[in-house]
């Protein structure tokens, strides 16, 4: 049996008719409006390695282009002290009392604003 292109017509009609409905009904599962996320203020640690991102994003298109490389933030000296998230270091000594061992902080770090690069 040939199928006429009335039939043919007429099942991709209900397929569409088919899809329409099911997209209604999942739009009107998701939530409207805007979500409170309630976030906490950001650790000086975190707020620190946010500047040393953007720093590193700016020196590596200034390399990319030829452009003057931006000057080195400042405050970075602070990484030594400054406070991580809450709970972050939760994470540090659940893997300290496992046994695994943290590698030692490098010395000289706080001379990292002072340093010159070599060639």
């Amino acid at each position: 049996m040939r199928s006429t292109p009335l039939q043919v017509l007429i099942l991709i009609a209900l397929a569409v008719v088919a899809c329409a409905g099911q997209t209604k009904e999942h739009e009107a599962e998701r939530p409207v409006g805007p979500v409170d996320q309630q976030l906490e203020e950001p650790s000086p640690l975190a707020k620190l390695m946010r500047v040393m991102e953007r720093h590193a994003d700016e020196v590596k298109a200034g390399l990319a282009t030829g452009a003057e490389l931006p000057p080195f933030p400042e405050g970075i000296a602070d990484i030594t002290t400054a406070t991580p998230t809450e709970g972050s270091a939760d994470e540090v000594k659940a893997g300290l009392a496992t046994g695994a061992e943290l590698p030692p902080f490098p010395e000289g770090i706080a001379d990292i604003t002072t340093a010159t690069p070599t060639e």
